[in-house]
């Protein structure tokens, strides 16, 4: 820019248009040169009319401006042009966030000289009018919008010399705007005072002084029932205020009007180490450790909860507090589903003076909720069934089995079913449940191992005289997700007979076809493997049923072979007999898919023949 001696020569037409190219803070520093003050400060409020920042003539920016970067001649300038005081419009942008009037924005920035010359010409010390969200705490606590003083925004800022100076010059220790037809004086209003904003920003000098020079109530409440106490609950850092205003009598009991105490905010403090000494100095003064909210469902413990404060619970459970069986079943129930990562740390806490009485009630709940993982914390601790009685455990295990099953994952609380009580739901038949298990629709692989130990009667026959491979079989795919074979493999081990019958002369291997629906996505992987497993203890694949059917007769009536050679393939190079006809027509699997083919499209069997190529033979006669 050019020197202000040359400056002088210009017209202020010409440097109205020269100002009208600089930015907002280069009009601030234009507006310290004494030949551009008038024309930038103008400028400003030029532009505030211009980009409607208020109405126009007594809105301008040069005010809140000049009173944010403390410049005596652009606050002085505006006055001149009339700038409102108390209307001084708000500014906002990426480095600076401040609304209000001029009183505020000078008070917020700790410029005594710039709030003493807006005094001098008539701004209000107390001017409540900068709207502002308050809340007593950062968890667990409404905001609310409040009309706030300069004095607010001193203490807010912790500029100490600005608050001595509005105190000085007679600013209500109300901060918040009163009900005017009661005494403007903390005692006579249920408003926000400096001593609320103090404690909450942990200014415990301030607290002091407020205190003692000015005598304000340690316990006055505002609009939501909050005290000084409550308010000093913002921050963990508080610690200072807090032991002060308790030496000064403060009642860590008071509620505010949700209910919640000075103790119950406590507990949201993430830094438990600084916590726990608040919590301390909190049950000193004699803080009721089971004060209900106004709700009803919350006590102090059940923060602690909810916010996996173990520590915070144990330093509760040992000083007294109320123990039930609810607080267990909130410590272990996630809302989303599941159990906590800190249940055990929580559960641990809670049971330091014993079990609560019905805790067996949230295992058995637990295991019907299908959350073992919870039930399992709560067995690790001592605490078992309501009712541990054969009959009992029968009962429960039916009603699970009844369950609709949820998912393709393992049905953990049948797990631990067996794992705990195995010896009971085994009982002389240990078949029969691995029948029902198996049959149920739940994959309980886990739990099925466990009941086929020490041994089973691998010759045992369920209904239509089938064996435990059979009904494996039947649901092999479900039985098996995630190429899992320790059931197949479980009984196999055992030496069940891969090769028996049921009563319509069905093998495994024929169910395996015929009950698992298999499709042309059918994995070709896990096919031959559980093929393998049977052939490598012995299984007939020629083996036929009463109408003398192989396997391949089932493939051959249930697929579209075009689309399925990869599980053809699998059984023929293995060694299945493709022209082995049946009993009743004396017809090969060949056969079966053109009977097929000419029931669904004419598309002749031409999958299964392929397959004929893959070993010598001749092919059969239609």
């Amino acid at each position: 820019m050019s020197s202000p001696n040359y400056l002088t020569k210009l017209s202020p037409d010409v440097l109205l248009v020269l100002c009208e190219f600089l930015e907002t803070n280069d009009l601030l520093s234009a507006a310290q040169v004494k030949v551009l003050n008038q024309a930038s400060t103008w400028t400003l409020h030029y532009q505030d009319v211009k980009y409607g920042w208020g109405r126009p003539k007594r809105h301008t920016r040069a005010l809140s401006w000049g009173c944010f970067k403390g410049y005596e001649t652009v606050v002085t300038r505006a006055l001149r042009m009339k700038s409102s005081i108390a209307e001084s419009p708000f500014f906002d942008g990426k480095d600076f966030e401040l609304n209000g009037n001029a009183m505020h924005v000078a008070a917020s920035q700790g410029h005594n000289h710039i709030l003493q010359i807006l005094l001098d010409h008539g701004g209000d010390i107390n001017s409540w009018t900068r709207s502002e969200k308050i809340s007593v705490a950062p968890f667990w606590a409404p905001e609310f919008r409040c009309s706030m003083s300069p004095l607010y925004n001193a203490i807010n800022k912790k500029h100490k010399h600005t608050v001595m100076f509005l105190l000085d010059k007679g600013a209500s220790l109300v901060v918040e705007k009163p009900d005017f037809s009661r005494p403007c004086i903390p005692s006579s209003q249920r408003r926000l005072n400096a001593l609320h904003i103090a404690a909450k920003y942990g200014q415990d000098h301030l607290v002091r002084y407020l205190a003692v020079e000015y005598g304000i109530g340690i316990d006055l409440p505002d609009q939501g029932g909050n005290t000084a106490l409550s308010y000093a609950m913002e921050s963990s850092e508080n610690l200072p205020v807090i032991q002060y205003l308790i030496s000064e009598g403060a009642d860590p009991n008071l509620m505010d009007d949700e209910g919640f105490t000075p103790l119950h905010r406590a507990m949201t403090f993430p830094d438990v180490e600084e916590a726990k000494l608040i919590v301390t100095a909190l049950i000193e003064a004699g803080a009721d450790m089971d004060a209900f909210n106004n709700g009803g469902h919350n006590t102090p413990i059940t923060m602690a909860i909810r916010f996996a404060q173990s520590e915070l619970i144990t330093m509760l459970v040992d000083a007294g507090a109320l123990v039930d069986a609810f607080h267990l079943r909130l410590a272990l129930n996630d809302p989303q589903g599941g159990t906590r990562n800190d249940a055990p740390a929580c559960v641990d806490a809670l049971l330091r003076r014993g079990i609560p009485e019905g805790s067996e009630d949230h295992v058995k709940r637990f295991l019907q909720e299908d959350n073992a993982e919870a039930a399992e914390i709560l067995y690790s601790h001592g605490i078992g069934l309501p009712d541990e009685s054969p009959e009992g455990i029968d009962k429960l295990f039916q009603v699970i089995l009844d369950l609709e099953p949820t998912d393709d994952d393992e049905n953990e609380s049948l797990t631990f079913l067996i794992t705990h009580y195995g010896d009971v739901i085994r009982g002389s038949e240990p078949e029969e449940v691995i029948a029902k298990l198996l049959t149920s629709g739940h994959i309980c692989k886990k739990g099925i191992v466990s009941l086929m130990n020490p041994s089973i009667n691998t010759n045992w026959r369920g209904e239509k005289d089938k064996t435990l491979l059979h009904i494996l079989a039947d649901d092999m795919e479900w039985h098996t997700l995630g190429s899992d074979f320790s059931l197949l493999h479980a009984l196999l081990d055992h030496g069940i007979d891969v090769n028996a019958r049921e009563k319509d002369g069905l093998t495994a291997l024929h169910l395996l076809i015929k009950g698992n629906n298999l499709t042309p996505d059918s994995d070709e992987v896990w096919f031959t493997e559980v093929l393998d497993l049977l052939l490598a203890k012995g299984l007939d694949i020629n083996a036929v049923d009463n109408r003398g059917w192989t396997a391949l007769h089932y493939l051959a009536n249930s697929l579209d072979f075009d689309s399925c050679m990869h599980l053809v393939g699998a059984l023929v190079q293995r060694g299945i007999d493709a022209d082995a006809r049946d009993t009743v027509a004396s017809r090969t699997a060949f056969d079966v898919s053109l009977e097929k083919g000419e029931k669904r499209q004419p598309w002749g069997g031409r999958g299964i023949h392929r397959c004929y190529f893959l070993v010598p033979r001749t092919r059969p006669t239609s």
